[in-house]
């Protein structure tokens, strides 16, 4: 076995797994299955072809392997690199791509010709070989101590005290339909007439004439949906997370498991409850695949060398590709796009407009997500495309002009929100978060909490709701309200993340 580690280069092959396995072990619960292999067959694959085109060039398997080796580290650790060298105080011109890339070229032709010419590579081929094989062996020992700890590491909520909630029975007529609806990034009245100049108290009025209670001075708890959502059906503040915290990738994945793990879910299933996710989440508490994929992308491809290409200067060239495609099939493009993107978001409103419509023999928690007024701000008022070269289209043009026609659905909602029913009814409308772009009038991070909330209870008694209530303490009010709870309603905090 010494022997083979001494003089077979398999190095090269070695590295894929290392950068796998490395991954793994930092987002340890958060990767799927199929994206790790499917990412582990391109990067194998690399590997080889590196390997043969070394191969023919070098006609040594050792040059070969320590060739196709040194061109993967540059590969896999580019991102690292060039965050660190533009972290330090040097002109911008050394960090950029235009110096950077010609520079590499030329230092891996000379590691090529030093390559070819030097006789005797066993020393390198054995501390490679040894190198990937401890390194490799760590990341495993460490992805079995977390394989075999009872402690989900990743659920922002599992260390916090246990809900002090009893376990009164309900009966079963008394037992509401909740219906949780979310039209993500809808900002308040109030957010919208501070930072945008913009009225839309008349939609605040539609709902308190539609017997809805608005919480004027709502404010998220955080500026990020899988945070705001989670906290709001774990009922409590999360884990780890602090103000001012980066949470990249690895955050927001974790934000998404502890969802799909939230308390909330699992008390309505004990109380009898028929659990039903439309909009975003293919089911409760779940991120949508989409997400999940973008988020793993990110890890697996993103802080390369072709995908820091791709993110950071692939644009300029795609830029100059369609600036020669005539003006028409441009226009053509963009209302295929925009229209595709309005299906997809809107594709399960109408059986949220159905559900309402109807009562049911079973109690129902329906959650529905809907990614509007939320970016991409391509929909004007009445649903149809705007127009890319109008002289108005800036973000918050574009924004407003989808909560203009998120208003229209909001109206549907409220048409049938008191239809006849044989138990209580809540309906629950909310921005997760408040608007997290610029503003024309001034940037501030309240803006970026300042959330739609506004709540119908069948009943009309909305005694316990109060003006500036958060999302974690909507369902505690719910659950004390119509479930016989005593939960203490918490400080309405906001936390800002990046």
């Amino acid at each position: 076995m010494l022997k083979k580690i001494k003089t077979a280069p398999f190095h090269p092959f070695l590295l894929p797994f290392f950068f796998i396995l490395h991954v793994l072990n930092e987002y340890y619960g958060l990767m799927s299955a199929g994206i790790v292999f499917q990412y582990l067959g391109y990067y194998l694959l690399l590997s080889i072809v590196l390997f043969g085109i070394g191969r023919a060039l070098l006609k040594s398997n050792i040059k070969a392997a320590l060739f196709s080796t040194i061109l993967l580290a540059v590969f896999f650790f580019w991102g690292v690199f060039h965050d660190y060298i533009k972290s330090l105080s040097i002109p911008r011109f050394f960090t950029s791509y235009s110096f950077l890339l010609p520079l590499f070229f030329i230092l891996l032709v000379i590691l090529f010709f030093a390559v070819k010419r030097t006789k005797y590579l066993t020393r390198a081929t054995f501390f490679l070989n040894l190198l990937l094989i401890l390194i490799i062996s760590l990341d495993v020992i460490q992805i079995a101590g977390k394989a075999f700890s009872r402690t989900d590491i990743n659920d922002l909520a599992a260390q916090n005290p246990p809900l002090p909630v009893k376990h009164e029975i309900i009966a079963d007529s008394l037992k509401p339909d909740i219906f949780f609806i979310v039209f993500d990034e809808y900002a308040s009245s109030l957010s919208l007439e501070k930072y945008f100049g913009f009225n839309n108290y008349a939609l605040d009025s539609m709902l308190k004439s539609n017997g809805f209670y608005v919480a004027k001075n709502s404010r998220s708890n955080y500026n990020s949906t899988p945070l705001s959502v989670s906290s709001t059906f774990n009922l409590q503040y999360l884990n780890e997370i602090h103000g001012n915290l980066k949470i990249g990738a690895k955050g927001f994945q974790k934000g998404f498991h502890t969802l799909h793990n939230s308390f909330l879910p699992k008390f309505f299933k004990l109380n009898g409850y028929k659990i039903i996710s439309n909009g975003v989440f293919p089911e409760y508490g779940l991120a949508p695949q989409k997400f999940g994929k973008e988020w793993q992308q990110t890890v697996l491809f993103n802080h390369s060398l072709l995908g820091r290409i791709k993110n950071d200067i692939l644009w300029n060239f795609i830029f100059l590709f369609k600036k020669k495609i005539s003006p028409e099939n441009q226009e053509r493009a963009y209302k295929l796009e925009v229209e595709k993107h309005k299906e997809t978001i809107l594709k399960k409103f109408p059986d949220l407009i159905n559900a309402l419509k109807v009562s049911n023999d079973t109690p129902r928690f329906m959650y529905a997500h809907f990614l509007i007024p939320h970016l991409p701000f391509c929909l004007d008022r009445d649903g149809n495309p705007l127009k890319p070269d109008s002289n108005k289209l800036t973000p918050w043009y574009g924004y407003t002009e989808q909560i203009l026609f998120t208003n229209k659905l909001i109206k549907e909602i409220m048409a049938v929100s008191k239809s006849e029913s044989n138990r209580p009814r809540i309906v629950i409308i909310e921005g997760d978060h408040g608007y997290r772009g610029s503003t024309p009038r001034k940037e501030s991070r309240e803006a970026q909490f300042m959330n739609l909330s506004s709540f119908y209870f069948s009943d009309g008694n909305y005694q316990l709701l109060f003006d500036s209530i958060s999302p974690i303490n909507t369902f505690r009010i719910v659950l004390n309200k119509y479930f016989q709870q005593q939960l203490p309603i918490l400080k309405d905090t906001s936390i800002f993340v990046y």
